[in-house]
């Protein structure tokens, strides 16, 4: 079993968009379902926002940017409870693919990929 500090999980982010590799980044952190629930448990709903925030000024990613939408708009249930992360982000994700004909919508779980 891997053990995982809170730094590590803060700083996750950050060191996949320092390597320049937007794929690595997606997979590592904004797009990976054990991430996201991770850095929320680790601060608040608040700190994920902000930090895709400046991840979105520096990099133009339609993936990175449904992940914000789906958060931002779950920030109240995700606020008093991070363990609706999963039902927040598939219902939202469904509601931003149903207004968006094209592209793809990838969750990574451990090495797979959810389209």
């Amino acid at each position: 079993m891997a053990y995982i500090t809170t730094s590590i999980v803060r700083s996750t982010h950050l060191y996949t968009y320092f390597s320049g590799d937007l794929d690595e980044l997606k997979e590592q952190a904004w797009c990976n379902f054990e991430f996201l629930l991770a850095r929320l448990h680790s601060s608040s709903v608040y700190a994920l926002l902000s930090d895709l925030d400046l991840t979105l000024a520096n990099v133009l990613d339609a993936d990175i940017h449904l992940v914000l939408q789906a958060v931002a708009a779950s920030t109240r249930v995700l606020a008093i409870d991070a363990l609706q992360l999963a039902n927040e982000l598939i219902g939202r994700l469904r509601q931003l693919k149903g207004l968006i004909s094209s592209g793809r919508y990838r969750i990574y779980i451990r090495g797979g990929c959810v389209e």
